[in-house]
């Protein structure tokens, strides 16, 4: 039988949601992703249906914040600064890394700007399409 804990600590590392910002920050975003999807079939108390849906508001809002501040920092380091200098050299194994690394980090700046915890990298670009705004190319 799965309890609370047990479900939790198998998504998230932690036996409870996170409540501080560093539990927060402990926890992988592909893993709150996981967390929140799928359905449940089966809660006769509501309290763990209570517990996802504490868990879909999406991180604290200054978390949030600072974690899109830095998805965007990286973004601008790995795309418009580094990309063109690797590619100028002619280095374009560490050009093309680096450009994946950039739409990596400009994905996860839409799925926090519509607080929506990312999947993981294999979904990540799949599942923007699922986003609001976010129209397919």
């Amino acid at each position: 039988m799965t309890t609370y804990a047990s479900y939790f600590e198998r998504i998230l590392g932690l036996d409870h949601l996170p409540q501080t910002e560093a539990e927060w920050i402990y926890v992988e975003e592909y893993a709150l992703r996981a967390a929140v999807s799928g359905e449940i079939f089966h809660d006769p108390t509501g309290r763990f249906s209570a517990m996802l849906e504490q868990l879909k508001k999406h991180y604290p809002k200054e978390l949030c914040e600072r974690k899109k501040m830095q998805e965007f920092a990286l973004f601008e380091q790995c795309g418009p600064y580094n990309y063109p200098r690797m590619a100028g050299r002619g280095d374009m194994a560490a050009a093309n890394l680096l450009l994946a690394e950039a739409v990596e980090h400009a994905a996860k700046v839409l799925y926090l700007s519509r607080k929506t915890y990312a999947p993981h990298k294999k979904w990540l670009i799949r599942g923007l399409e699922e986003l609001s705004g976010c129209e397919k190319a």
